[in-house]
């Protein structure tokens, strides 16, 4: 489902912060994601704000937001338990995990609920435009600025 007008209000309203997590994503695992392949993102730290709404930044060489994901629950854990419980559903190997994971004793999961696309990607460009600026780990940004953009967005490949 494409996000419109009145879904964004929904979305958005549901929410108890005024906030939502901004986050960069390789676009092999977006795209995992995007497809239901991937239900779980996998981080090495927890975010300082449990927030339940990211936006998802698909970093190069595409370097777009392409979709909202609505958060279940972020689960952290040694890591170990985290591959026990949601190896199946993160998309990669044991390697690549074992890999991403080497030095780290603990795990950061995000189980995802809903994949929330938007109807027109928002390039780099119009994210630093309004002092979004794609993160390596976390970023926060305004629910507000973040309407506002994908409205203008929108308007503006109307017009």
């Amino acid at each position: 489902m494409e996000l419109n007008n009145d879904h964004i209000e929904k979305v958005f309203s549901v929410e108890e912060t005024d906030q939502v997590l901004l986050i960069s994503i390789q676009p092999k695992f977006s795209e995992l994601i995007r497809t239901g392949k991937k239900t779980v993102e996998l981080r090495k730290r927890l975010p300082k704000k449990l927030l339940n709404l990211a936006i998802v930044y698909e970093s190069s060489p595409t370097k777009k937001a392409t979709f909202l994901i609505k958060i279940k629950r972020i689960d952290a854990a040694p890591t170990r338990v985290i591959w026990a419980k949601y190896g199946k559903k993160c998309a990669v190997s044991r390697e690549y995990f074992n890999d991403y994971y080497r030095g780290s004793k603990r795990g950061v999961a995000f189980i995802i609920e809903e994949v929330l696309p938007l109807g027109n990607s928002i390039s780099r460009e119009r994210l630093e435009e309004y002092d979004l600026i794609p993160p390596q780990d976390y970023r926060y940004a305004s629910k507000e600025v973040l309407k506002k953009l994908i409205y203008a967005d929108a308007i503006r490949r109307k017009i």
